[in-house]
């Protein structure tokens, strides 16, 4: 369902339910995308803030449920995340609801519901660094079709395994996209990043507010993109789909509506970020606020699932951007950038 109803209440109500049958086995989950998005760093305690929205994808016809119990083989069945070494201060957005969470030097586990189909999971962690660089890197648990990773454009970056997307301006900020496909299970790639300020250095600002407050704006940021991604905004200005040519559309009588459910999505957002801002300033109580969040929350995942089913496969821009497998042919593992294009990736950030 796509809003709360209670037991007991007098006017009749119906309601929709999909019902699965449970496993725990997870070799039917696979992501589909994973956007990475580096926020500034804290010199004044060497650490750098990145935000992630994963999405994954169940093909089989069962609900995962992650739960803490096993058997030999595998003594904790969980969705499984995996984090950087040294990653802290892991905090949880969408997709982790209701669910346990385990965690490890390697990453963490949850006991969050896969059902069949796409479902995104959005989180934070801070990484240390020392000196002006450090590595942001992604290790696959699951087969992974695609990743994207956005970078401020103040920093130099060496893709080692990435591709240069370019320049990307979205609300109101600047980023480098870099992207790499077809990760496989257990591999990892990476971004060297340089040109940060001196590690220790000392902060006239209040370190803690601005933390607090860039996770909770890059978590919305990260939606947003996310959501655009997935439509028709961001993906020709990333190489994803060939430009609009003159004199075409790519949407006709669906229009108005795209419009409409786009300024929805923008609102919901909008009231999410003065929701947290409420709260922060001591306007609302925390029974309020838990309230007023699920049903905001709720309301967004409704309408991301109903644009997702009235979208006709011409143009389904977000299964264009998930399902990179069907639609780009990967470059051969063994196949060497060439040295001009290499260069230019090294020199990444300053415009």
């Amino acid at each position: 369902p796509s809003q709360i109803v209670m037991p007991g209440t007098s006017a009749a109500t119906s309601v929709q339910l999909k019902v699965y049958d449970t496993t725990n086995d997870d070799a039917h989950l696979r992501v589909t995308v994973a956007t990475l998005l580096v926020r500034q760093p804290r010199p004044i305690n060497g650490l750098i803030g990145i935000g992630a929205v994963v999405t994954i994808e169940n093909i089989g016809a069962t609900a995962f449920v992650g739960t803490p119990t096993g058997d030999a083989s595998k003594p904790m069945r969980l969705l499984r995340f995996a984090t950087p070494p040294n990653a802290s201060n892991l905090s949880l957005g969408i997709g982790f609801d209701g669910s346990q969470i385990f965690t490890t030097d390697k990453g963490f586990g949850s006991t969050a519901t896969v059902p069949p189909g796409t479902t995104d999971f959005a989180y934070g962690i801070d990484i240390p660094y020392a000196g002006t660089a450090v590595d942001v890197s992604f290790r696959a648990v699951y087969p992974t079709a695609r990743i994207v990773v956005l970078v401020p454009p103040d920093m130099f970056v060496n893709g080692r395994d990435f591709q240069a997307r370019g320049i990307v301006d979205n609300l109101g900020a600047r980023y480098q996209v870099f992207t790499v496909a077809n990760a496989p299970v257990a591999s990892q790639v990476a971004l060297h990043l340089t040109g940060l300020p001196q590690a220790g250095e000392k902060s006239y600002l209040d370190a803690r507010a601005l933390s607090i407050f860039a996770a909770v704006l890059a978590l919305l940021a990260l939606l947003v993109l996310v959501v655009y991604l997935r439509r028709d905004t961001l993906a020709p200005a990333l190489g994803l789909i060939p430009p609009q040519a003159p004199g075409t559309t790519l949407i006709s009588a669906t229009e108005d509506t795209t419009s409409s459910a786009t300024a929805e999505h923008e609102r919901l957002l909008n009231a999410l970020l003065t929701l947290e801002q409420a709260r922060g300033a001591g306007k609302i109580t925390d029974a309020d606020y838990r309230q007023q969040d699920r049903d905001l929350r709720g309301r967004l995942r409704a309408l991301m699932s109903v644009e997702r089913s009235s979208l006709s496969p011409a143009g389904d821009v977000a299964g264009w951007v998930i399902d990179t497998q069907a639609t780009e042919t990967p470059a051969p593992k063994d196949a060497t950038p060439a040295t001009g294009a290499a260069s230019e990736q090294s020199r990444g950030g300053r415009r």
